[in-house]
Formats: structure tokens, C-alpha cells, sequence
């Protein structure tokens, strides 16, 4: 469906219902009764009129109000009622239908208080400066609103503080502003400015004076040294981010060791290493005394069909375990270490072709210089990401053999170093927890049992 509108343009000053400059501006008295009149309502013989204020009738707005004869009458006027008033009218005009529209600028003010003085905002009477540097005195003063507006704002000197011979000063700047609601006012700000503060400026005071034709009002200060405090923005805080820096790297470098053991254990952890011939590097003290530490191994944890010795060194049994039960490929000393060579280089060479290393910690292992530098070229294989893990095994005379232990490396590491406790006098859940723990520590992924070597 397809609509055509006819636009009509003619001259505003051919239309006899135009209304001249001026008329569509009222000024009406807050919390009075006033009317406002429709712009050129006697140019036409309809008096039918409809007002609109926000683009909502008059009529129906929450207010008491009525239309008549062309005039709005407001019962009370308020603050909201300051804006653009609209009134239309239909007039036929040159037999062409026209909506006549025209608006009105509508003010509210409160009532006029000529009779009274003015008042000046000045919060305080003393003022801070800095000596050998400019400072301008501000004189903020509210006058009562009038038709016909005067007043005068002046700032004055007094030598000494002496009020008897003032010097009136230069305003540099007076600005003038009007504020009507909630109260019809002239708001004056009267500015001066002091170009070098000296000494003398603080022995001087200052006074504003402000007159209108109802009386006179001032206010005098007087200025005052800045006190140049320190900067705790510019001193204090480097100094604590300084302090706190510090401290910070203070406890790396002595916890250096720790942290690296802990970021390699559990960021290494998991992922596959290559070129590797052996899942675990099992390293324990097989002397006759360690056999005084025993293990029963639950039948329930191992694969079925592996035959279970009750009464075996800790050592002997987790190789047979893991070995035997469990399918990994162990390196120990004993068995697969050549004779004849240099035994720390040995032991190096095997641990970097193991994923990881397992260190049965007895007190004899703890005194023992071999197994003791076993322990130590683990922790070396950890930090250069050779292994994955190096696990410690405690038992429950491990505690006794660890104040002997001389090495600050050993003592450390032991401290962050993840470890499984087993206890020979242990219930069958306790053991059964322990080969579970055992079983989630070792590789995920096991090397190919063709790369595996016998020594």
C-alpha cells in the first residue's frame, strides 16, 4: 500500500498568525498561581487549544491545571514546570487545514529578595601559601536575584593586618553566573592574584568586600607557610617496593634449591623422556643389617600369580615387585653395573638412562658414602631434567639416620622431595595404600623392552 503526502511551504511572514519576536518567552513566580497564553491565539477564531509539556498533554500530567480560552493556568507552579511549553490549534488557512504550533520558553523563579545582602562563601580564613610563588585569592559571593542587578565585589589589603589603611587591589578576573532553583540567585567570583608571595604577604591580611543595594558584607584571611612535609609517594613507597624486592630475592636465593626440586617433580612429571633403556633406577643398601626392615606384600596389589615372599629386605622386595609383578625395567648397582669401571661414572650413566630414581632411605643408606652420592646424582638428574621423579622411600628407622647425614644438598632436598612412608608393623590396608601410592608414582609409560640392556 502506497501513501502520498503533500508538503505545503510557504513564508512564515505571509501567515497572519505569526507571532512577532519575543512573545514566546514567560517568566512565571515559584509556588504561584500563573497562567501562560498561546502565541498568536487572537490572530484565529478557534479557541480550542491543547498543551503539551515533554510530549505528554498538560491535561493529562499529574498537576492541577486547566485550559481556557487559549490560556494554560498552572494552580501552583513548580521547579519541574521550567522548560518548553507546546499548544496547538487546528486553523484552516488558504482552504489548506493547517496544526498550528508554537512554543514558549517558560523560567521559574522563587520570589524576589532584593532587601537582602549579599553572602560570601569562604570556608576558610586562613589560607596556605608558598613563599616565592604566585597565589590567587578567591572570592565566591551569592546575591540575591534582581531585575535590574548591582552589586560590587572588591578585595582589599591590609598592611600589617591594620584594617584602617587598606589598599585595594586589581581583580584579575570577576565571572558572573545565575542559579535559579531552588534559590533565584547571581552567584560573583571575584579573583586576584598575588605574582610572588613573600614574607611580607604573611604578616598582610586580605579582606572581599561585597555591597548591593541592600547592604555590605566581607570576610578577611590571612595567609600562612605551606609546610613542606616529605613525599612518602616519591620516598616512602620505593623504598618499601625496595625492602619487599629484597626480602623476596633473599628467600629465593636460600630456597633456590627447594623451588627447582619442586617445579621439576610436578612439571616433568608424566611426560614421556627419550632415549631411555630403564623405567627405575632402584637404589638401596643391601648390607646384612638392612634385612631388619621387612615387607609382607598384600596379595590383593599384586598380579595374580606372583609368587610372595613374607620375610625379604625392603630393597630385594620392591625390585621384585616392580621387576617381577609389575612389569618395569629396574636398574640396580649391584646386578646391573659393569665391574671394573669408575663407579660414580656408572652410577651417572644409569640414572640418565633411567625415567626415575628410588632411593630406600635406612640408616645404613644414610651413612653410606656410595648410596648417599646415589641420592645426590638424582637430585643433580632432577634439576637438569634428566628424570622425571626421584621418589624417597622412608621406613621407620629412617628418622635416626638422617641427623647423620652431612650433606646440606641431601638435607634439603629431603625436605620437598615427594616420599612414601612404609611401615613394617603396618596393617594389610596400610601396606595395600602403600603399593597403591607406589603404583601412581612410577612412569605412566614404560620403555621398550627390547632397548633394556643387561649388564
Amino acid at each position: 500500500m502506497e501513501r502520498f503526502l503533500h508538503l505545503h511551504v510557504v513564508s512564515k511572514a505571509s501567515l497572519p498568525c505569526s507571532e512577532p519576536d519575543g512573545e514566546s518567552r514567560v517568566m512565571l513566580k515559584l509556588n504561584a498561581g500563573e497562567r501562560i497564553l498561546c502565541p498568536g491565539f487572537n490572530c484565529s477564531d478557534n479557541s480550542q487549544v491543547t498543551w503539551y509539556k515533554d510530549s505528554k498533554p498538560v491535561s493529562e500530567q499529574n498537576r492541577e491545571s486547566c485550559s481556557d480560552n487559549g490560556l494554560l493556568l498552572l494552580c501552583t507552579v513548580s521547579e519541574y514546570d521550567t522548560g518548553v511549553f507546546f499548544c496547538d490549534r487546528n486553523i484552516i488557512e488558504r482552504q489548506v487545514h493547517w496544526t498550528y504550533r508554537r512554543s514558549v520558553q517558560v523560567t521559574v523563579r522563587a520570589q524576589i529578595r532584593a532587601n537582602e545582602p549579599p553572602h560570601i562563601v569562604h570556608r576558610k580564613t586562613t589560607e596556605e601559601v608558598e613563599i616565592g610563588h604566585s597565589h590567587s585569592l578567591v572570592c565566591q559571593v551569592h546575591f540575591p536575584f534582581e531585575l535590574n542587578f548591582s552589586r560590587e565585589v572588591q578585595w582589599y589589603k591590609n598592611p600589617g593586618g591594620n584594617m584602617d589603611n587598606q589598599i585595594q587591589l586589581r581583580v584579575d578576573k570577576q565571572e558572573l553566573r545565575q542559579e535559579w532553583l531552588p534559590i533565584d540567585r547571581h552567584q560573583v567570583t571575584a579573583t586576584t592574584l598575588i605574582d610572588k608571595v613573600t614574607t611580607q604577604h604573611l604578616r598582610d591580611t586580605f579582606t572581599c568586600v561585597a555591597s548591593n543595594k541592600a547592604g555590605t558584607n566581607n570576610v578577611t584571611i590571612s595567609l600562612r607557610r605551606k609546610i613542606m612535609g616529605k613525599h612518602p609517594c616519591l620516598v616512602g613507597y620505593p623504598v618499601a617496593f625496595l625492602v619487599v624486592v629484597t626480602v623476596l630475592a633473599l628467600v629465593l636465593r636460600r630456597n633456590w634449591l627447594e623451588l627447582q626440586l619442586l617445579t621439576r617433580t610436578h612439571c616433568q612429571y608424566g611426560k614421556r623422556l627419550r632415549d631411555k633403556e630403564f623405567d627405575v633406577f632402584l637404589s638401596y643398601d643391601s648390607s646384612p643389617t638392612a634385612a631388619e626392615v621387612m615387607i609382607d606384600s598384600p596379595t590383593a596389589e599384586l598380579k595374580a600369580g606372583c609368587p610372595l615372599i613374607s620375610a625379604e629386605p625392603v630393597g630385594f622386595e620392591l625390585s621384585r615387585i616392580l621387576e617381577d609383578c609389575w612389569g618395569y625395567r629396574l636398574c640396580m648397582t649391584e646386578r646391573d653395573l659393569l665391574p671394573g669401571g669408575v663407579y660414580r661414572d656408572d652410577v651417572e650413566s644409569a640414572i640418565q638412562r633411567s625415567q626415575m630414581v628410588i632411593c630406600v632411605l635406612s640408616p645404613d643408606y644414610l651413612t653410606n658414602a656410595n648410596t648417599l652420592y646415589v641420592l645426590e646424582s638424582g637430585v643433580q638428574a632432577l634439576l637438569k631434567t634428566s628424570i622425571q621423579k626421584l621418589l624417597l622411600i622412608q621406613t621407620s628407622h629412617t628418622p635416626t639416620g638422617i641427623a647423620q647425614v652431612h650433606s646440606a644438598v641431601v638435607h634439603r632436598a629431603m625436605k620437598v622431595l615427594p616420599s612414601l612412608v612404609w611401615n613394617s608393623g603396618g596393617t594389610d590396608g596400610a601396606r595395600s595404600s602403600f603399593l597403591k601410592s607406589l603404583r601412581q608414582s612410577l612412569p605412566s609409560q614404560q620403555v621398550d623392552k627390547g632397548s633394556h640392556k643387561q649388564g
